[in-house]
């Protein structure tokens, strides 16, 4: 375990985040954040509204709770 740890010494969120937001509004259809999330290969993604203000977080457990 100590080896997990040390590699994440000292790395920050800025490290490895992406540089732009892929997002959905909040009216946007599931299927819309499924196709994102597969095209982009991520896990989860920022909700906004129509004034481009975080509303939510929608993540692929989520999606995956839907389907079964």
């Amino acid at each position: 375990m100590g080896d997990i740890r040390d590699r994440l010494e000292g790395i920050k969120a800025k490290d490895i985040m992406s540089k732009f937001a892929i997002t959905v509004k909040e009216n946007d259809l599931l299927i819309k954040a499924a196709h994102l999330m597969m095209r982009f290969k991520i896990s989860g993604m920022p909700v906004i509204n129509d004034d481009h203000k975080v509303v939510g977080i929608i993540t692929a457990t989520d999606l995956f709770r839907i389907m079964s």
